[in-house]
């Protein structure tokens, strides 16, 4: 499947009635999404809104508060009695204090040049201010603890995110952030505890080995902030991190998908999959139905092509049946589902086209902008099902009919024409009448010596005459040499009283109409038991299908 990275844009608050108090500064209101301050308004969470100075060229100097949202507000009065917490268009300095400024501003400065941070920062929130003293207004300086999450919005915004973990007091005190630009050189020369995570993100996609993000074996290694016109690699570290956290279980098709490397398949880079492809993989990875894009219940559909066949394009994994299916995946693209039912497919998974059914459909996958990125295509195999309706069919037209043979040539007959029905699972067949030999024989063949002489009754799929259509054989039950004139194991069927199998047999060619004019590559010598369960009253010889594995269902 094939996608694009186009996105949206809007806001699911949109409709949402505008608040009825100013909530961002006069320079911010103009820019900032209504429908953003909107869901802000009713988010139970503290949440606020920066504007950053300078992160365009990669040197961030200073980061103004434009909107705290009520849930934050009512901190101040809710916590220490406060009135107001008036900090819209000032510094962020005069809002958070933390234990490490630079830790901070390393961990703020890489979430807005990536678009998002990779982990949660933990900060104090201050409730006076430079202006305003803690004594001025009857209460301790006292801070909570907030873990903040940063999201960049419209290019232009920061969004932090919190959740009030509890108090404390201020001892030992915090230092402000400092509000000054970065070396002059662009770089960071430390990193940011916000980074240090587990090398689950390196497992979502191969990084080269000369990256500066390669992990050593039982060692955790973090991903170095490096120079701002660099921080590309940063970003796609960053964003690995971040779609590990939403493709994660899976089993052992989860471990190919956050392994496999997709920089060199249509679809990309997985850094560069919309969020639609990476909400399809996860449901589809969670799925305990067999589904394409891949999953673990798929494992058996594909057989004998996994692992290989992951991550491969359609015209390639499934060429032997793509003429089926790219009609419908072309139609589906336009926006239309598609669903067969037991649909005949010869799927080549265990090194031979094998006759299969399936219940599928294609489903089209919508990407942000409502195009068609991609296609789902959840499936059942049917193929037990249909196989044994097909041959429980074989079986009863013959027990039904049976009852009418007076002789063992009229029940050969009508087995011959039951067999002949079923053109899928019986290639050729041929059906011998056997009679104790009377006749003389040559000394020395041993008084426990057991002539029996075959006639051929009946033929299914080749004529008489055929080379593999022995018209009379007769062999020595009870003897131990085999005739080698004999094609199939006559001897060794009759004294075992049990079938034998010929594999590999090139005798006898494909037959138009029957198996799909493949040649059979097992045929099945079987005698025909009496009643007494001891007499040998003839044989029977079928060629099996080769779309089908030789199984304990077939037998």
């Amino acid at each position: 499947m094939s996608y694009s990275s186009s996105h949206s844009g809007g806001s699911a608050a949109s409709h949402m009635p505008t608040p009825s108090r100013p909530i961002v500064g006069p320079a911010a209101r103009d820019t900032l999404s209504l429908s953003l301050i909107t869901y802000l308004e009713k988010m139970p969470l503290p949440a606020l809104v920066l504007k950053p100075v300078g992160w365009e060229a990669g040197k961030l100097s200073h980061e103004t508060v434009v909107y705290v949202n009520p849930a934050l507000t009512s901190l101040s009065k809710s916590a220490v009695g406060l009135p107001s917490l008036d900090v819209e268009g000032k510094p962020l300095a005069d809002l958070l204090r933390v234990d490490n400024p630079k830790d901070m501003e390393d961990w703020l400065s890489f979430a807005v040049q990536s678009g998002a941070s990779s982990t949660k920062y933990t900060t104090g929130l201050v409730w006076s201010t430079p202006s305003t003293s803690a004594t001025a207004v009857g209460v301790r300086p006292e801070t909570l603890d907030i873990e903040w999450s940063a999201v960049q919005l419209e290019d232009t915004f920061v969004v932090l995110t919190g959740t009030v973990l509890s108090g404390r007091s201020p001892s030992p005190p915090a230092k402000p952030m400092p509000r000054r630009e970065l070396s002059a050189d662009g770089a960071f020369q430390q990193s940011s505890p916000a980074l240090q995570t587990s090398d689950s993100w390196m497992r979502i996609e191969r990084v080269r080995t000369d990256s500066p993000f390669r992990s050593e074996v039982g060692r955790q290694k973090r991903p170095p902030l490096v120079r701002s016109d660099t921080c590309r690699t940063d970003i796609r570290a960053l964003k690995l991190f971040q779609l590990s956290e939403s493709l994660v279980g899976g089993g052992i098709t989860g471990e190919l998908l956050r392994n496999h490397d997709w920089s060199n398949t249509p679809l990309g880079p997985i850094t560069s999959w919309p969020q639609s492809l990476v909400t399809t993989l996860s449901l589809v990875m969670g799925s305990q139905s067999p589904m394409a894009i891949c999953n673990d219940a798929y494992i058996p559909v594909a057989g004998g092509k996994h692992p290989w066949l992951f991550g491969k394009p359609g015209p390639e994994g499934w060429k032997e049946i793509w003429h089926n299916l790219k009609p419908q995946a072309d139609i589906c693209m336009t926006g239309t589902g598609t669903y067969y039912d037991r649909d005949l497919l010869f799927m080549t998974r265990k090194g031979y086209p094998e006759e299969g059914y399936f219940n599928w459909s294609y489903i089209p996958i919508r990407q942000e902008d409502g195009s068609v990125g991609g296609l789902l295509n959840p499936n059942f195999e049917q193929s037990a099902e249909v196989l044994l309706e097909r041959r429980m069919k074989t079986l009863r037209d013959f027990s039904v009919n049976a009852g009418q043979a007076k002789t063992m040539t009229q029940l050969l007959s009508i087995a011959a024409e039951v067999l002949t029905a079923n053109t899928r699972d019986i290639a050729f067949a041929l059906l011998y009448t056997g009679a104790v030999d009377h006749g003389e024989h040559q000394e020395g063949d041993g008084s426990d010596s057991h002539y029996y002489t075959l006639t051929l009754a009946e033929t299914v799929g080749i004529s008489r005459g055929h080379r593999a259509a022995a018209e009379q054989v007769t062999i020595d039950i009870d003897g131990d040499f085999a005739n080698p004139a004999h094609l199939w194991p006559f001897q060794e069927a009759c004294r075992q009283r049990g079938p034998k199998e010929t594999h590999g047999q090139n005798i006898v060619e494909g037959i138009d109409g029957r198996c799909w004019g493949d040649p059979s590559k097992i045929v099945v010598t079987c005698p025909i038991i009496g009643s007494d369960a001891e007499e040998v009253r003839g044989v029977l010889v079928i060629g099996v299908s080769a779309r089908r594995p030789y199984d304990e269902d077939y037998k």
